[in-house]
């Protein structure tokens, strides 16, 4: 992949964010809380994996003044090299602390649903496993209108895969860490 491609996800992040900075200036004394649904995009930078990845997910959250609560299921694909991919789908529940508006820190873990695939002339067979994995991070939640926000945010993800042990493949990624950084971005629809 060139260079340009690579930059390319980061270049629309960056595009993003600066909406939402354009959005939270216009909003003026827009508030949007209480029980949001919504989707979020994430760029995802797996330190062991080949590859960056992006995630796509649905997120759900109950917002207070102070504090909130997010649910989430999340997919994404990863690639380890050697025709070896990861697929992932997350199911994540996050504590969420607004010390001022529009900042707010997250907690959170989660169970990583995740299928090891091979190529498909290898005798090893693809197996799925959940492990737990924990994350924290911070974001922007910029209300556009007292029924819609957007989200900046960015986490760190604490996970290691525990598949079962490779005895046919050179580079066994049984236990390969999966730790990641993810930049994202989500639109909530509040509903009061």
């Amino acid at each position: 992949m060139s260079q340009k491609g690579k930059d390319e996800p980061m270049r629309r992040l960056t595009l993003g964010l600066m909406f939402c900075v354009a959005a939270m200036l216009w909003s003026g004394s827009a508030d949007a809380k209480g029980f949001g649904l919504g989707a979020r995009y994430s760029f995802v930078r797996n330190m062991d994996a080949k590859e960056n990845s992006n995630m796509i997910g649905v997120l759900g959250r109950l917002r207070g003044n102070v504090i909130g609560l997010e649910a989430a299921i999340d997919y994404r694909k990863e690639n380890f090299g050697g025709d070896v991919s990861v697929k992932s789908w997350p199911v994540t529940a996050s504590l969420l602390l607004y010390p001022f508006t529009p900042i707010y820190g997250l907690a959170g873990f989660g169970w990583y649903n995740s299928t090891i695939e091979y190529p498909v002339l290898r005798s090893t067979k693809s197996s799925t496993s959940t492990q737990l994995g924990y994350h924290l991070g911070a974001g922007l939640e910029i209300p556009v209108s007292p029924n819609m926000s957007l989200n900046g945010e960015f986490r760190y993800i604490f996970l290691d895969y525990k598949f079962a042990k490779l005895e046919d493949f050179p580079n066994d990624v049984s236990k390969r860490k999966a730790n990641s950084f993810n930049v994202g971005a989500a639109i909530l629809f509040y509903i009061h």
